[in-house]
């Protein structure tokens, strides 16, 4: 009886445990055909602005602390919005020659 109350017990505390939901979007992705060293992420609204240094293989990843609302994405040359929340993990990939054409968001938030 002792070993199946510490058993309940136990399990009662592990099903208790929520996780803190993040306070900061993961933005990761990679870019072919890349025009410069970095990327930048702007909403002018609120007066956010970032610069996202780019690998020698257009990869990047960051963290980035945000309001919930429409940010600009900028290469360097072309531009593309998307919306970002803290909680999200997005990852997005592009080709630089046909910008429109193939930029592709998956991850949390990417729907």
């Amino acid at each position: 009886m002792k070993k199946l109350l510490i058993i309940a017990l136990g399990l009662s505390i592990l099903a208790c445990k929520e996780e803190a939901p993040k306070d900061y979007v993961e933005l990761t992705g990679k870019i072919t055909n890349k025009y410069g060293d970095s990327i930048f992420i702007q909403n002018r609204g609120t007066g956010y602005f970032k610069s996202i240094p780019l690998k020698e293989d257009g990869s990047f990843n960051d963290t980035l602390k945000v309001e919930p609302g429409v940010y600009t994405f900028f290469d360097g040359n072309e531009t593309t919005n998307l919306y970002l929340k803290n909680g999200y993990d997005i990852n997005m990939s592009l080709d630089t020659k046909m910008f429109d054409e193939t930029v592709k968001y998956s991850g949390t938030g990417s729907e």
